[in-house]
C-alpha cells in the first residue's frame, strides 16, 4: 500500500479481505493494521475464549476478537445492527478474566443508561457515571459519558491506572461540530498502555483514523470492517399523491434507473395539477396514512417515521391519530407498562399534559420521540417500542444516533433540515445513518426505507442542468460520512493543560486528529500544486497551438499515405481529420510541416490572418478580450432572462401555441456547463399557483430535438434525455461557428419545462394544426420538421425585445443588460477570432487556464493556512485573554484563580469564573435567584419570544450576567479573538430565569410549564439537569477558592433544585 512520504515510521498492511468484492448481502471482512515500523505483526494462536456466545460469530466479529486477544487496539466499522456490540462485550469479558478494569464510553446519557442495564444483566459488576447519576463507581466495568472520562483524565484519578481497556461506542460522534473535541482530548490524554476498542458506523477513512491512533498512542491499531448488512435493505421513493412505491435501490445497492425516472415523471406531471390537489398534497397526510396502513397490513412494522423538527414530528402523529394499530391484548400490555412507569411519579406530576396526553397515542400503537419530551416519557416509548407494542414511531433524527432500537421500516416525510446555519437537503451520510435503522437482525428478512418526495428537490424543477434529480440520486448512492476532526481549543481545556504536569495546550494541538489530518492533507496539496502548475503551462495559448499543429501534422501525414490507419490516431487527431483545414490547403500545410523543425513558429500560420505576425502577448490578449466578451454576453443574457422570468404574467401573452423559444437547462454554478437544447415550439402552457406569490408558476410543453430515438410517448422532463448537439445555438452567436443544423436522423420529444429554462422568446411563431394527438410521434415530427426547415436557412432567430416588444417594466438593470449585450455581440463579430475554426477550443482552453489558476491560488492559500494552523493562532489570542483576566500570569503559569476554575466545563468557563470571583453580591443571593442566574448559562435552544423580567431582582442579576459577558467579549476582541460581541452576549438568554426561580420555590412543574407554553418540557428538564452539574462544579470551584460561604451557597442551591420529575430516576436503572 502506497504511503505518504512522511509515514516511513509507520506501516499499513492489509491482512485479509478485498474491499472491491464487498457487498451488503454476503458476510465479509477486511482486516488491516497500522503499526509502528518496529512493531512485529502478531499471529494469534489457539486460546480459551474469555466469553462464549450463543450464536455463531460473523467473520468480522471473530477477526476483531482475535485482535483483542492479541492485546491490541481495534477499530470496528460496520452497519447498524451488524453486531459490533459483540466485540465490546468480549473486550469486557477479557478484562474481567485478567482482573483488570474496563471503561465503556457512550456519546449520550440515554445510551449510557441503556448500556448499563444491558451490561449489568451480563456482567453484574457494572457501574455508571453520567454526571446525573453515579452508581457503583468502584465496579470493574464502568459505563460513562465521554465528558466524564475526560474530567477523570484531567484530574489524574486512580481509576485510570487500573484500566486496561477503554471502549468508545459510536466513535463517529467525533465529527460532531460541538462535542467531537471531547473524544479527541480523551484519546490524546489516555495513557499509551491502555488499549482501545472503537465501534463505528461505516466510514470511508478508517485507515486514516487508525494511523492517527498508531502515531498518537505509539501502538498498533487494527481496522476490521464489513459492508455486510445482516438484514438486507431496500430503498423506495413515494411521489406525493403518486401511484405507489418505486424501488430505487435494491439490497445489492444496485440503482434502479428506470424506476427512478418513473418517479421523476410522476413529479413532473404533477407540476400542472390543480391548486386544490396541490394544497392537499402539501399536507401529505393522506400519503403518510396510505404508507403506514400498507406497512401495517403487510406486517412491515414497527415503522420509524423521521422528520426534522419537533413540531413536524407532532403534526405527523396527529395526522394519523385516527388509526388504531393494536389488539386488545396489546392495549392491556401498553397500559400496564405505562401505569408502572407513571407510578414512580408524584401525584401532581402524573397529571402533566405530556404524561397524560401521550397515552391515547400509545394505546393505538403510535409513539413520539424527540428532545422536547420528558425523559420518563421517552423511556416509556422506547421500552414499548422494544416490546413491539409501538407500531409507528414518529421521531427526529436523534433517534438514529446511538440508541439501539431498529425497526423493520423507516419512512422519511421530507429530505430538508435546518442544521443551525441553513436549511439544506440531508447528506448521504445522514441518510445512511437514519435508513440504517431499518431491518432487525434475526427477525426481518428485509428492511425497507421509504422516502416521500413532495417535489423535485434543489434545482430540478427550476430548469437547471445540475438540479435536484442528481441530488436525489446522490442521496441513495453517495458515500457515508468521513470521520473528520472538528477540534478546537476551549478555555477549560487550556486551563487544565496548564495545570497538568508536563502538558501544554500546544501538546494537545500537536497530537489532535485535526493536526494529523492537516499534515496529511498538506502532502496531498503539495502534489496537487505541482500537477496544477504543469497543467497551467500546458494550457497556455502557445502550448495549445503547438498541440493543435502537432495533431494537424499527424492528420495530414496520415492522409497523404496510401491507407489511413485510424487505429493509430488519438481522438483529437481523428476529430481534426474530419474537418477541413482553414486558410491552408493540404499541400500548403504539408509544406509547413517540412520546415517546422527549423521554424518553431510555423504553427502561427494556423492563427487568424490578422494575428499571424503578432507576438505571443498580443495573441494572448486577443484571446482574453474575446473570452471576456463571451462571458459578459452570457451574464447580460441571464439578466434579461431573469427579468422575463420575474414577469410571468406579462410574458404569458407571448407564449402562445406555436411560439418558437430557445431552451437552456442552466447549470447551478457554471454557465459553460449549461445544457443547450436550442429552439423548440410551444404546444401547450400550464400554470400553477405559488403560495405567498402574486405570480403563478409557468410551465411550457415544448417540442425539442433530441440526440437519441428512444421515444417516450408522453411529456417528459429535460433531465430524462440528451439534447441534440445542433441545439447549441450559442456557438453560432459567440464564435461565428457554421450553421450546425442538419436534417439527418431527426428525433423529437415533448418536454415540460419551467419558464426559467426559457432563454429567448423569438419573433417566430409556427402555424400548428389542431391535432387531437398532440403527444403522438407523428405530431412531434411534423412540428419538429417545420422548425428544422427554417433553422437550416437561418440558425439564429431574432428575439422579441424585452421592453419595446414584450413590454417588460423598464429598469436601469434591464436597460443596461440589453445595451451591453448588443455591444458584446458587435465586438465579437469584429474580433479576429470570430468565425475561426478553433475559436471555441481556444476560449475553452483559456477558461481551463483560469480554473487551474484559481485552484492553484486556493491550494496556495490552504498551504499557507496549514503553516499557521487556526488553532495555534487562536491559542495565542486565547492565552492573552486568560492572561488579561488573571487566569495565568505573564509566564503562562496558572494562577490561583485559574486552578480554581479548571473544573468549570458544564457552562462557559470564563463567564462563570468571572461571576464567581467578581460578582460580590453573589454571596447574598438566595437559592432561587442563584439558580435563576445560572439558568442563563445553560439554556442553549433558540427562543422565539422575548422574555420580560417583571422581578427587579431577576433583572439585576441578569444585568450582571450581561455586563460580565460584555467584558469578556470586549477583552476577546482586543486580544484578536474572532468573535461577534453582540452574538456572544445574546446567547445568554433569560428564557429560563423565571422557571428556574419558581422551581426552587417549589412551584409544581406543570404550573411552570403552563405559564411558559413556548418551552418544551424535555428541554427544560435537560437544562435544569445541566444547571445542577454547573452548581456542583461551582461548589468545587468555591472550595478551591477557600470560600466556605460561597461553597455552602451552591450546596444549598443543589439541595433545593434537585428534586421531583426533573431528576426522576431513569427507568433503565
Amino acid at each position: 500500500m502506497e504511503q505518504p512520504v512522511w509515514s516511513a515510521d509507520v506501516v499499513i498492511e492489509k491482512l485479509d479481505g478485498e474491499k472491491s468484492k464487498l457487498d451488503e448481502t454476503t458476510k465479509n471482512c477486511v482486516h488491516e493494521i497500522v503499526r509502528p515500523a518496529s512493531w512485529e505483526v502478531k499471529v494469534v494462536g489457539e486460546y480459551e475464549p474469555a466469553r462464549k456466545f450463543a450464536y455463531p460469530l460473523d467473520p468480522f466479529q471473530k477477526t476483531a476478537i482475535d485482535c483483542i486477544e492479541m492485546n491490541e487496539s481495534v477499530l470496528v466499522a460496520a452497519h447498524t445492527s451488524a453486531g459490533k456490540t459483540t466485540v465490546a462485550e468480549y473486550a469486557i469479558a477479557l478484562a474481567l478474566k485478567n482482573k483488570s478494569r474496563v471503561i465503556y464510553t457512550a456519546p449520550i446519557k440515554a445510551l449510557s443508561n441503556q448500556k448499563f442495564r444491558d451490561l449489568q444483566e451480563q456482567f453484574q459488576d457494572v457501574g455508571l457515571m453520567t454526571g446525573d447519576v453515579t452508581l457503583n463507581p468502584n465496579a470493574s466495568v464502568i459505563i460513562m459519558t465521554t465528558e466524564i472520562l475526560r474530567s477523570i483524565l484531567y484530574r489524574g484519578s486512580e481509576l485510570v491506572r487500573e484500566v486496561k481497556w477503554v471502549i468508545f461506542d459510536e466513535i463517529h460522534y467525533m465529527r460532531d461540530r460541538d462535542r467531537g473535541v471531547i473524544w479527541e482530548e480523551t484519546i490524546v490524554l489516555l495513557p499509551d498502555s491502555v488499549r482501545q476498542v472503537f465501534l463505528s458506523a461505516t466510514v470511508p477513512n478508517t485507515l486514516e483514523f487508525a494511523e492517527w491512533i498508531c502515531r498518537t498512542k505509539h501502538q498498533p491499531c487494527h481496522v476490521v470492517s464489513t459492508s455486510f448488512r445482516p438484514t438486507p435493505l431496500q430503498h423506495y421513493l413515494f411521489p406525493a399523491g403518486g401511484e405507489g412505491l418505486s424501488l430505487v435501490m435494491n439490497e445489492h445497492r444496485q440503482y434502479q434507473e428506470d424506476n427512478y425516472r418513473h418517479v421523476l415523471q410522476q413529479l413532473s406531471n404533477d407540476r400542472g395539477a390543480s391548486s386544490s390537489r396541490n394544497k392537499k398534497r402539501r399536507v401529505g397526510g393522506d400519503d403518510l396514512e396510505r404508507i403506514l396502513l400498507m406497512c401495517n397490513e403487510k406486517n412491515f412494522t414497527p415503522v420509524i417515521v423521521f422528520a426534522f423538527s419537533k413540531k413536524e414530528v407532532e403534526e405527523n402523529a396527529s395526522v394519523i391519530s385516527s388509526l388504531d394499530l393494536t389488539t386488545e391484548q396489546e392495549k392491556r400490555d401498553i397500559q400496564k407498562i405505562y401505569d408502572s412507569a407513571v407510578s414512580t411519579l408524584s401525584e401532581q406530576d402524573r397529571d402533566l399534559p405530556q404524561v397524560t396526553g401521550i397515552l391515547p397515542h400509545l394505546l393505538k400503537g403510535i409513539g413520539i420521540h424527540h428532545g422536547g419530551l420528558l425523559p420518563m416519557v421517552k423511556e416509556v416509548i422506547e421500552i414499548l417500542f422494544q416490546e413491539l407494542l409501538i407500531k409507528v414511531l414518529f421521531s427526529t433524527e436523534t433517534f438514529s444516533m446511538g440508541i439501539n432500537m431498529p425497526a423493520r421500516t423507516v419512512v422519511f416525510t421530507g429530505l430538508h433540515k435546518f442544521d443551525g446555519q441553513e436549511k439544506r437537503m440531508i447528506s448521504p451520510g445522514e441518510y445512511i445513518q437514519m435508513s440504517g435503522r431499518a431491518g432487525r437482525r434475526g427477525i426481518d428478512t428485509k428492511g425497507y426505507s421509504i422516502v416521500i418526495v413532495q417535489s423535485l428537490p434543489g434545482g430540478a424543477d427550476q430548469g437547471t442542468a445540475s438540479g435536484g434529480s442528481d441530488e436525489l440520486r446522490q442521496l441513495f448512492t453517495g458515500e457515508a460520512f468521513r470521520l473528520d476532526s472538528n477540534f478546537y481549543m476551549k478555555y477549560n481545556t487550556i486551563l487544565n493543560l496548564f495545570r497538568v504536569e508536563g502538558a501544554s495546550p500546544e501538546y494537545m494541538i500537536k497530537r489532535s486528529f485535526l493536526q494529523f489530518q492537516t499534515k496529511r492533507n498538506t502532502i496531498t496539496l503539495e502534489e496537487d500544486l505541482r500537477k496544477m502548475q504543469n497543467e497551467l503551462d500546458e494550457n497556455s495559448i502557445d502550448a495549445l497551438m503547438h498541440r493543435l499543429y502537432h495533431y494537424l501534422g499527424k492528420s495530414v501525414a496520415l492522409l497523404d499515405t496510401a491507407s489511413l490507419d485510424t487505429a493509430s490516431l488519438d481522438t483529437a487527431s481523428l476529430e481534426v481529420c474530419r474537418r477541413p483545414i482553414p486558410d491552408l490547403s493540404t499541400a500548403e500545410f504539408a509544406s509547413l510541416l517540412k520546415c517546422s523543425c527549423a521554424d518553431s513558429s510555423a504553427w502561427r500560420q494556423l492563427l487568424p490572418e490578422k494575428l499571424r505576425e503578432e507576438d505571443d502577448d498580443t495573441v494572448e490578449c486577443a484571446v482574453v478580450d474575446y473570452t471576456d466578451y463571451c462571458n459578459a454576453w452570457r451574464k447580460h443574457r441571464l439578466g434579461i432572462a431573469a427579468a422575463m422570468h420575474a414577469s410571468s404574467t406579462t410574458v404569458l401573452q407571448f407564449l402562445t401555441r406555436g411560439r418558437v423559444v430557445r431552451i437552456v437547462e442552466r447549470h447551478a454554478t457554471d454557465a459553460r456547463l449549461d445544457r443547450q437544447w436550442g429552439y423548440g415550439a410551444v404546444v401547450n402552457i400550464t400554470t400553477k399557483r405559488v403560495p405567498h406569490s402574486r405570480e403563478p408558476e409557468l410551465f411550457l410543453d415544448v417540442v425539442l430535438r433530441v440526440a437519441d430515438s428512444a421515444t417516450r410517448g408522453s411529456v417528459i422532463t429535460l433531465s430524462q434525455m440528451q439534447p441534440h448537439p445542433a441545439g447549441n445555438v450559442e456557438r453560432v452567436i459567440l464564435y461565428g461557428a457554421p450553421n450546425p443544423i442538419d436534417k439527418t436522423n431527426p428525433h423529437f420529444e415533448t418536454f415540460r419545462v419551467p419558464l426559467k429554462a426559457v432563454a429567448d422568446i423569438t419573433k417566430l411563431r409556427l402555424k400548428l394544426d389542431e391535432s387531437s394527438e398532440k403527444q403522438s410521434e407523428e405530431f412531434r415530427l411534423r412540428v419538429g420538421m417545420k422548425l428544422l426547415g427554417l433553422l437550416c436557412r437561418q440558425p439564429v432567430i431574432d428575439c422579441l425585445h424585452p421592453v419595446d416588444e414584450m413590454g417588460l417594466a423598464v429598469s436601469d438593470t434591464l436597460a443596461a443588460a440589453v445595451k451591453e449585450m448588443g455591444e458584446c455581440e458587435k465586438q465579437l463579430r469584429h474580433a479576429s477570432f470570430y468565425g475561426w475554426r478553433w475559436t471555441e477550443t481556444i476560449v475553452s482552453a483559456y477558461h481551463s487556464r483560469i480554473d487551474v489558476a484559481n485552484r492553484i491560488n486556493s491550494i496556495q492559500s490552504q498551504l499557507q493556512a496549514a503553516q499557521h494552523p487556526r488553532n495555534t493562532v487562536q491559542l495565542k489570542a486565547m492565552t492573552e485573554v486568560l492572561r488579561r483576566l488573571d487566569y495565568i500570569d505573564k509566564d503562562d503559569v496558572i494562577t490561583y484563580k485559574g486552578r480554581a476554575c479548571c473544573d468549570l466545563s458544564a457552562v462557559d468557563t470564563l463567564i462563570m469564573g468571572e461571576l464567581l470571583f467578581n460578582f460580590k453580591d453573589m454571596v447574598g443571593l438566595s437559592s432561587d435567584y442563584l439558580c435563576a442566574m445560572m439558568s442563563c448559562l445553560v439554556h442553549e435552544e433558540p427562543v422565539k419570544t422575548v422574555t420580560h423580567l417583571d422581578d427587579p431582582k431577576l433583572q439585576t442579576v441578569y444585568d450582571e450576567v450581561l455586563a460580565t459577558a460584555r467584558k469578556i467579549a470586549e477583552t476577546s476582541v482586543k486580544c484578536g479573538i474572532d468573535i461577534d460581541p453582540l452574538a456572544y452576549v445574546q446567547k445568554f438568554t433569560p428564557a429560563l430565569m423565571v422557571p428556574a426561580r419558581d422551581w426552587v420555590r417549589n412551584r409544581p412543574f406543570g404550573e411552570i410549564m403552563r405559564e411558559h407554553p413556548d418551552l418544551y418540557e424535555g428541554s427544560v428538564v435537560r437544562s435544569f439537569r445541566r444547571l445542577e452539574e454547573a452548581l456542583r462544579e461551582c461548589a468545587a470551584c468555591a472550595h478551591a477558592m477557600g470560600s466556605e460561604t460561597l461553597e455552602e451557597l451552591f450546596l444549598v442551591a443543589i439541595k433545593n433544585h434537585r428534586k421531583g420529575i426533573v431528576f426522576q430516576a431513569s427507568l433503565y436503572l
